[in-house]
């Protein structure tokens, strides 16, 4: 099965050993395929809008069943961005409220709780300092959350250590105190196994051109069923409303413009595609039904367990003994690794001439294998890191 898998992926096929997954991973044929077919249509015979949207709902589904929730809690977004946005408009917020997050979030979301205060809409963001600890690291965050926290805004998976945070311990805190979790799956989701009920979070979005193997311009959030009623919906647009055009496909197939759209009021879904304003990327959420098809079809999240985890475990191994410092802690089960050095940009050159592709971030290297990778390619790459010697 897995050579099966690496078959399908052009990059491979080509002799790169790509360890990139956690910047963008790479397209499976499958994916390229149904993009050309989607375009090729469009050129040959105009906009194939029903299928597009056929599309964004099976891709919903896919999704769904690849984090074990119900689809009705799923939205389709134009990116995590773009998702998380879409949600903070919706929740009732009280302004003499904070927001947790960490110093290893990604950006987008940091930057976004430091805009909502900014605004008045919080009066304070408390950041986590979590950068290069080891041990306790949930406990950071837990006593910054307080009767006055109104969001804690977290990543699953850090995007600059590797390290996953327990968000059912970090779950138990926020309610306890009145909060929402939400949390930023973009390095968890399509690579790891997720279980959304065993997580017991409020709010999970991803991004689909990472784990999900995808294009950019897509996302998905993932809203708590019994939070759905809460949602205090601010700003709309035609594919939000009851009467939607994904909603009208359902009930008059083909002739979905038959009847007049009602201009009068506003009628709201019970579902999260309440979330979802306007028209969706056709053909990107084509290339993304294709992709989670992909990962679904050859076990991507579930061989985690006794494949991928593997190789992280031989990455850090082989770091171990080049006397590496890691920054990655120890007790994370995640499928990023990064280690400290002088030059990153000069040991990914070096590792990109040899047919190794690794991201360089600031001070350090960050390697993630996906599932598709083998312990051939991790022995190739710490065989080639030995000579370039990053740790001197």
């Amino acid at each position: 099965m897995l050579s099966e898998a690496r078959s399908k992926i052009g990059v491979v096929r080509k002799g790169v050993i790509y360890l990139d997954n956690a910047g963008a991973g790479p397209l499976p044929e499958d994916t390229i395929n149904a993009v050309k077919n989607f375009v090729e249509e469009w050129f040959l015979n105009g906009e194939p809008w029903i299928k597009g949207l056929e599309n964004v709902i099976n891709s919903k589904k896919l999704f769904a069943q690849l984090i074990g929730s119900d689809v009705e809690e799923i939205a389709a977004t134009p990116g995590l961005t773009y998702g998380l946005n879409i949600v903070l408009t919706s929740l009732r917020i009280k302004r003499d409220s904070n927001i947790v997050v960490t110093d290893i979030n990604f950006p987008t979301s940091v930057y976004t709780a430091h805009a909502m205060k900014r605004s008045g809409l919080i009066s304070e963001v408390r950041i986590a300092r979590l950068y290069n600890k080891h041990e306790d690291i949930e406990d950071h965050i837990e006593k910054l959350i307080d009767d006055k926290t109104s969001i804690v805004l977290i990543d699953h998976v850090s995007w600059i250590t590797g390290y996953k945070i327990d968000l059912r311990r970090i779950s138990e805190k926020a309610r306890e105190k009145g909060s929402y979790l939400i949390v930023d799956g973009f390095h968890a989701a399509g690579v790891l196994p997720v279980n959304i009920r065993d997580l017991n979070v409020d709010i999970y979005l991803t991004g689909t051109y990472k784990w999900l193997m995808s294009l950019h311009g897509g996302g998905f959030i993932y809203v708590r069923k019994d939070l759905l009623k809460e949602l205090e919906i601010r700003y709309s647009g035609w594919f939000g409303v009851r009467d939607s055009p994904i909603n009208r496909l359902k009930i008059f197939g083909e002739e979905m413009f038959k009847e007049p759209f009602n201009l009068e009021n506003i009628d709201l879904p019970d579902d999260a595609s309440k979330l979802e304003w306007g028209t969706h990327p056709l053909i990107v959420f084509t290339g993304v039904k294709a992709s989670l098809k992909y990962l679904i079809d050859y076990k991507a999240p579930e061989s985690y367990v006794y494949h991928t985890k593997r190789l992280v475990e031989m990455i850090r191994t082989g770091l171990e003994e080049m006397r590496c410092e890691i920054v990655t802690p120890e007790n994370s089960e995640s499928s990023i690794i990064v280690f400290k050095t002088k030059d990153p940009y000069k040991v990914a050159r070096e590792l990109e001439k040899n047919n190794i592709i690794v991201s360089a971030r600031p001070g350090v290297i960050r390697i993630s294998p996906h599932f598709y990778n083998t312990e051939e390619e991790i022995e190739t790459t710490l065989k080639i890191l030995k000579r370039i010697d990053p740790c001197e």
